[in-house]
């Protein structure tokens, strides 16, 4: 992979990191799939949200990360990720998790 790519793709990366974490309250299943970063047409697919969650989980776990700022973000993208997979997994979808976003 080339520097131009692998930049472009660390630019996407943040974009995503800032957009998930630019976040009130419940999330409905439409944003849910787009934290999970799955097309709307698989967003009710369960192992293709499992296996997007474990992607990401590992990504942004925060042992994962370093330094004190970094493992705080690391912390809040990871909470929305298992909120993301929580509502698209859960069966009653009148109950919603609230997480906040801070």
């Amino acid at each position: 992979m080339s520097q131009a790519a692998e930049a472009a793709g660390a630019e996407d990366e943040e974009a995503w990191a800032e957009a998930t974490l630019a976040c009130e309250g419940a999330l409905s299943p439409e944003q849910a799939a787009a934290v999970l970063r799955l097309p709307s047409e698989r967003a009710r697919d369960a192992s293709a949200a499992k296996a997007a969650f474990r992607k990401l989980s590992v990504k942004w776990h925060p042992d994962k990360h370093a330094g004190e700022a970094a493992k705080e973000r690391a912390t809040a993208v990871f909470v929305r990720v298992a909120a993301a997979y929580h509502t698209l997994t859960t069966a009653n979808f009148d109950y919603t998790r609230r997480v906040t976003c801070s």
